[in-house]
This record gives structure tokens, sequence and C-alpha cells, in this order.
């Protein structure tokens, strides 16, 4: 099965440097939009079995432009939700906020103030994927966010969550697409505004 992992345009909280987990609160910039728009002008000659985003409104809005020309409707599933960081929802990153992030790249277990920690997201991951390869498809594309995406990368590469960087470390900006082969557990990346391409996972120091 071929995976599409795309992640929701830039939003006005990730601009101010502020986090945004599982709730409803970003919304898209400019460049969150035109990275919507991207989308269209690198998928609309694909033919995809399912399309299937988070139910959180920057996924969605991300997703639309692209199901209406794809002629897909949008599968919500809350299992690919982003991380829910409770109390700190919404605060910019700086001080405490910022000592529990790196806390979170080094400890998987460690769980924000009634949030999530990743583990939780990691088994979130799981099941979604395990779902999805029952199914007999070919080609799928997925929007959801950051951490899941990263959680989702690294169930589908099996990489060895033993070390927490080696999923922490995951980069995936807003306008980067990865691409997955689950049965050669290689995947590829494109980024929609500049149109670079590589191969491989980026990792990178951006601990949100």
């Amino acid at each position: 099965m071929k995976i599409v992992i795309i992640r929701h345009g830039k939003t006005d909280k990730n601009t101010e440097n502020r986090l945004s987990g599982n709730s409803h609160a970003a919304k898209l910039t400019d460049l969150g939009r035109e990275h919507a728009g991207k989308l269209i002008e690198i998928f609309k000659e694909r033919n995809f079995d399912a399309f299937i985003s988070s139910p959180l409104h920057r996924a969605i809005e991300t997703a639309e432009p692209l199901s209406k020309v794809l002629s897909l409707e949008i599968e919500k599933n809350d299992l690919i939700r982003e991380f829910d960081f409770g109390l700190d929802d919404g605060e910019i990153i700086e001080g405490e906020v910022l000592e529990r992030l790196e806390k979170r790249r080094t400890d998987l277990d460690f769980q924000f103030p009634e949030g999530e920690s990743m583990n939780d997201v990691i088994n979130r991951a799981k099941e979604f994927i395990k779902n999805l390869l029952l199914k007999d498809y070919e080609n799928v594309l997925i929007i959801a966010h950051h951490r899941i995406n990263t959680a989702l990368l690294g169930v589908l590469l099996e990489i060895d969550f033993n070390n927490p960087e080696n999923v922490t470390g995951i980069g995936q900006k807003n306008p980067v697409i990865y691409e997955v082969d689950s049965v050669k557990k290689s995947c590829k990346w494109e980024h929609s505004i500049t149109g670079e391409v590589g191969e491989g996972l980026i990792y990178d120091s951006n601990i949100v």
C-alpha cells in the first residue's frame, strides 16, 4: 500500500509560536491555504482509494479543496487527531511549556498536564495503521498533524521506539508531504511550496 501522509497547512498558532493540539482553535494562514492549493497540483492526476483526515478544522480545511478535485469523500478519523497538550493547548512555547516539550522528546511516557504522552499517540497510530492495512487499498491519502504523523511514520517504517528521538526527532514542516511504501518500508518526501524532494525521513531539532 502507498500511503501519502500530509500535514495541514500553516496556521495562526504556528505563526504565533503557540501549541495547537486537540482543539479547533488554529486557523489556516494565507500560506496554509497556498499549501492546500498546491496539493491539488501535486495529486490531481493520481487515483486514491481513500482520503482520511483528522476531524480537527485545520486538517479538514486543508483537505477539502483536494477532495473536491478528486471527487473523494473525506473520512474523518478521531485516531489521527493531534497530540493532546491538555492545559498547555494554545500556550506560547516558552518557559515551562518549552521544558515539557523537551521532556516529551526524550521520554515517550511523559504526559502533559491533563493531556497525552507520546506513547498515547503512538498507540493511536498503531491502532489506525492496523485497521488501515486490513483494507484492500493500493493508494491512500491522509491529512493530519505533526506528532500523529510522525507516529504513523514510525509505525509504518517499523522504527525502534526504544530510542524516543527516532520518532520525536522526525520533522514535518507544514508543507512537507511524505509517501510511504508499506511493503518496502521506505518513504520519500516533497515540499509542496518549493518543490524540493528527497528520500527517507527528515530529522530536525524542531521539538514541537
